[in-house]
């Protein structure tokens, strides 16, 4: 059937106003832009979301938040460099169990990510991590648009953090200008097909395969579409 928007909300549990405090922690300023470090809080959980805001002399474009799943932010350097110089505001955001918030010093079964073990958490728990990241990426693309005169945000997501990603896209659409995704992993059909694939706890959401695929959520399609 085609996915509608309270269907999805309703399988994945995703609160799309889930709200947080923004806690300062340093600013700077650097030739051409100025640069805050802060903590989204959340209100809830009270999960804390490390932020760095990098904001040109003149903005000019859109504003960028960037997520990803490298160990360190400082991958992202030369992206952020690049759109500094388009005039955009650029959030590098870490979700939970990415880079400062992965403190999990246990494998699950060797598996190679450090966050499977707090997937399997929230599994337990009846939630899915990939439903508590995209409530992240909420919060702090509220924030970069608050911070942008109420700017559309466009998001580059990396790695993992791709699917959490396309779900708070399609959460709340209204908020973004488009998501580009990048090393993103493969759709949830082909984890069906090819039973050597790397399968990741963290990586799905139990039960929202028999209404839509991740992949889909990002080209548009709408259950059998």
């Amino acid at each position: 059937k085609p996915l509608t928007r309270e269907a999805f909300l309703a399988v994945t549990g995703i609160d799309p106003g889930v709200q947080a405090v923004e806690k300062d922690l340093a600013a700077s300023s650097k030739p051409g832009f100025s640069v805050r470090r802060s903590i989204m809080m959340r209100t809830d959980d009270f999960t804390q979301i490390p932020v760095v805001t990098f904001t040109p002399e003149v903005v000019r474009a859109a504003p960028v938040l960037i997520v990803g799943d490298a160990k360190d932010r400082r991958a992202e350097t030369a992206e952020v460099e690049a759109r500094i110089k388009e005039g955009r505001v650029v959030a590098v955001a870490d979700l939970r169990g990415f880079r400062e918030t992965d403190y999990n010093i246990h494998e699950f079964y060797s598996c190679p990510d450090a966050d499977e073990c707090y997937a399997m958490l929230h599994y337990w728990l009846g939630e899915s991590i990939v439903a508590k990241r995209a409530e992240d990426l909420l919060i702090v693309a509220r924030k970069v648009s608050r911070e942008a005169n109420g700017a559309k945000v466009e998001v580059l997501a990396k790695g993992r953090a791709a699917i959490p990603a396309a779900h708070a896209r399609f959460a709340a659409p209204s908020l973004f200008g488009g998501v580009q995704c990048r090393y993103e992993p493969l759709s949830w059909k082909a984890l069906l097909v090819d039973p050597q694939a790397p399968y990741r706890f963290a990586n799905v959401v139990n039960g929202a395969y028999r209404n839509y695929d991740w992949i889909d959520l990002l080209q548009g399609k709408r259950g059998g579409e």
